[in-house]
C-alpha cells in the first residue's frame, strides 16, 4: 500500500525545491563554474514542451556535463512508464473532458485545448540515481507522481503565472485568491475537480495497480504535484498524442495466418496467453495482432490504440476466458505480463482444489 507523503499544486514555471540534474560532487570537482539543468526542466523535455531554442541550451548543457539526456521510458523503465499511462488513462476519463468542456471559461478564451500528461519518477536528488541499477534496484523510498495539465498557446499569446494559477485553483478545495471571482468560484463549485484528482485518489489508484520491475514494499511512499505547462498551438496535437504513451499497436500487427485457440495450461501460458490477446482484440476491432510479435512490457490499454472502452472489454473478456467475472483484491491487468501471472495463478489454483 502506498503512503501518500506531500501534495503540492505548483503554480510557478519551475519548482525552486527541485535539486539540480548535475550532482554536487561533480560540481565541486569542475575547475570551472558549470551551468546544470534541474529536474523540472528535464521534466520539460520529457513532455516535450520547452522551446526549440530552451531544448538545444539543456540538452547541450546535459551532453557537456557528461550526462546526456535520455528519453523518459529508457530512464524510469517499463513499470513506471506503464504506471504512468494508467494514471493518464484515469484521469483523461472524466478529469480532461471536464477541463476541456469548460478551458474557455477557466481562461478567458485564450486557450482553446488543453490535454493531461503524467509522468512517475522516483524522488531523487540526480538524474544518476534515477535510472535503473540491475544490481540495486532504485536508490531511493518513493515516488513523485507529476500531473501536468497542457494548454494550446496561439502564437500571439503566452501562458502567464495568472493564467495557471487559475487552472490549477480548480484542484483546490479551500477558498483562495479565486474566491473574489464569482464566475470562477461558481464554475469550481460545480467542477468539483478537487474531488476528482487528489492525493488519496492517485493512492487508491496506485495500490491497485502492478509495479513489474521492482518491489512496492520498498517504495511505499509517494507524493503528488499537480501542475500547469503549455505548448505552442502548432506542436499541440502531435504532443498531445504523445503524452498518451508509445506507439506499439503498428509494431505488433503482422499476422498471416489464421490463429488456433488451444487450450491453456499453466506450461503454456506464456505462449498461448499471447494467443488469447490478439483473438480477443480481432473480436473487438483490433485485427492482425501478431503474438509472436507482442512483448511481455507491452501495455494493453498501447494494443487497443488507447481506446479505454475496448481495453476494458479486453481485461473482462479476457478474465472471462479462464471462468473468472470478477476479481478482488488482486492487482489490475494492464500489461501482457500481468494477463499470463493470472492465467497461471488462476489455473494452478485449480490444480490445486
Amino acid at each position: 500500500m502506498f503512503i501518500p507523503l506531500y501534495y503540492v499544486i505548483n503554480s510557478k514555471n519551475y519548482s525552486s525545491f527541485r535539486p539540480n540534474y548535475l550532482t554536487s560532487k561533480q560540481a565541486i570537482e569542475m575547475k570551472k563554474p558549470v551551468e546544470t539543468v534541474s529536474n523540472s526542466e528535464i521534466y520539460e523535455l520529457d513532455r516535450g514542451t520547452a522551446s526549440p531554442r530552451e531544448k538545444a541550451r539543456r540538452l547541450k548543457i546535459l551532453t557537456d556535463n557528461g550526462t546526456p539526456y535520455q528519453s523518459y521510458a529508457k530512464r524510469v523503465g517499463p513499470g513506471l512508464e506503464g504506471i504512468s499511462i494508467e494514471l493518464k488513462r484515469l484521469i483523461d476519463r472524466k478529469i480532461t473532458p471536464a477541463l476541456q468542456e469548460n478551458i474557455g471559461a477557466i481562461l478567458d478564451k485564450r486557450f482553446p485545448e488543453v490535454y493531461c500528461d503524467v509522468r512517475v519518477y522516483p524522488n531523487s536528488q540526480d538524474e544518476e540515481i534515477f535510472s535503473i541499477d540491475e544490481e540495486n534496484g532504485w536508490n531511493d523510498d518513493n515516488l513523485h507522481v507529476l500531473v501536468n495539465f497542457v494548454v494550446s498557446i496561439p502564437e500571439d499569446d503566452s501562458l502567464d503565472s495568472m493564467a495557471r494559477a487559475t487552472l490549477l485553483s480548480f484542484f483546490q478545495k479551500a477558498d483562495d485568491w479565486t474566491a473574489s471571482d464569482p464566475k470562477i468560484s461558481k464554475l469550481k463549485k460545480k467542477l468539483k475537480l478537487y474531488d476528482l484528482l487528489n492525493i488519496d485518489v492517485i493512492s487508491e489508484a496506485m495500490g491497485n495497480l502492478p509495479f513489474n520491475d521492482f518491489d512496492v514494499a520498498e517504495y511505499p511512499g509517494f507524493n503528488l504535484e499537480i501542475d500547469c505547462d503549455g505548448v505552442i498551438e502548432t506542436k499541440f496535437s502531435k504532443l498531445k498524442v504523445a503524452a498518451l504513451g508509445p506507439e506499439i499497436l503498428s509494431k505488433r500487427i503482422g499476422l498471416k495466418t489464421p490463429l488456433e485457440l488451444k487450450t491453456v495450461t499453466p506450461k503454456n501460458a506464456k505462449k498461448e496467453v499471447p494467443v488469447v490477446i490478439a483473438k480477443l482484440l480481432d473480436a473487438l476491432g483490433v485485427p492482425n495482432i501478431d503474438p509472436s510479435k507482442l512483448k511481455k512490457t507491452d501495455n494493453l490499454y498501447a494494443l487497443c490504440g488507447y481506446q479505454d472502452k475496448t481495453c476494458l472489454s479486453l481485461t473482462k473478456s479476457f478474465t472471462m476466458h479462464f471462468d473468472v467475472l470478477t476479481i478482488i483484491g488482486a492487482k489490475e491487468i494492464i500489461s501482457l505480463e500481468n494477463a499470463v501471472d493470472f492465467a497461471i495463478e488462476t489455473l494452478e489454483m485449480r490444480e490445486d482444489d
